[in-house]
């Protein structure tokens, strides 16, 4: 993955992560909450973009595939770290 393109996490379970936009286009797999997807284009419905599937022994598939773009969250880091809380007695 890509540190430039944006990051989204699944947002549910069971998300199809398709060959193409297209409606009855061939789900390649589901992916379940909390997988990570490295964003390269947007459509007005849908995202593009890529995955990395461990195929064990310490090796990873870098995969392309559609997602639904309600199916997936944006990640902001901010997010992940508590802020500084000043003169907070309970730390």
């Amino acid at each position: 993955m890509s540190l430039e393109e944006p990051l989204y996490l699944t947002n549910k379970s069971n998300v199809h992560f398709r060959n193409k936009p297209d409606i009855g286009s061939k789900t390649l797999f589901l992916l379940e909450n909390g997988e990570t997807i490295s964003v390269q284009r947007v459509t007005p419905g849908e995202y593009f973009g890529s995955i990395e599937v461990d195929v064990g022994k310490e090796n990873n598939v870098l995969l392309e595939g559609w997602v639904y773009r309600s199916d997936i969250d944006l990640l902001k880091f901010d997010d992940l770290f508590k802020k500084e809380v000043k003169d907070d007695p309970s730390l």
